[in-house]
């Protein structure tokens, strides 16, 4: 299974947290998991998450489009 930044496509995640928290973070480009998660944004932003707070995550790819 690839991870999605092998993909090579920018994203967008929802990230819902512990407590009814989300956030979104858009253009995301890479993503590495250690004991916390980085994201880094197309404009150079780094997103640091500690796992242990978040619920669930949605992915988002740009390019995509719903076949009927």
């Amino acid at each position: 299974m690839k991870s999605i930044t092998e993909e090579g496509e920018i994203f967008n995640q929802v990230i819902h947290f512990i407590g009814g928290y989300k956030r979104t973070i858009y253009n995301v480009e890479f993503v590495w998991e250690n004991e916390m998660t980085h994201l880094v944004t197309a404009d150079g932003i780094e997103w640091i998450i500690n796992k242990q707070n978040v619920l669930c995550v949605e992915v988002i790819r740009k390019n995509y489009t719903q076949s009927k």
